[in-house]
């Protein structure tokens, strides 16, 4: 009997976890399906690895191709493949 409330017990903390990473997946826009097994499966670990703050969050840009999310040192596009090229800036002189 001991060992059915131990899986009980597994259940409802793993749902626990899942509930409340699918919560805050769904908020920071990132698979709610998967954050859910991830919560039920690795509990406080899932929690600690979505809610960490990314490192470089302020060098996202948007892809002009498809509109995807990119981080600012990738070279190209990881969801349409597009060549990105760096924004040349408009203030210096290309000819004399």
């Amino acid at each position: 009997m001991s060992i059915y409330l131990f899986i009980l017990l597994y259940v409802i903390w793993g749902m626990g976890w899942g509930l409340l990473c699918l919560g805050i997946a769904k908020e920071k826009d990132k698979n709610p399906q998967l954050w859910l097994l991830f919560g039920f499966l690795f509990s406080f670990v899932a929690f600690l690895f979505l809610i960490r703050k990314p490192v470089d969050e302020e060098k996202t840009f948007i892809c002009p191709s498809c509109g995807y999310s990119i981080n600012g040192n990738d070279k190209y596009c990881s969801n349409c493949g597009e060549l990105l090229e760096e924004e040349k800036d408009e203030h210096i002189p290309t000819k004399f």
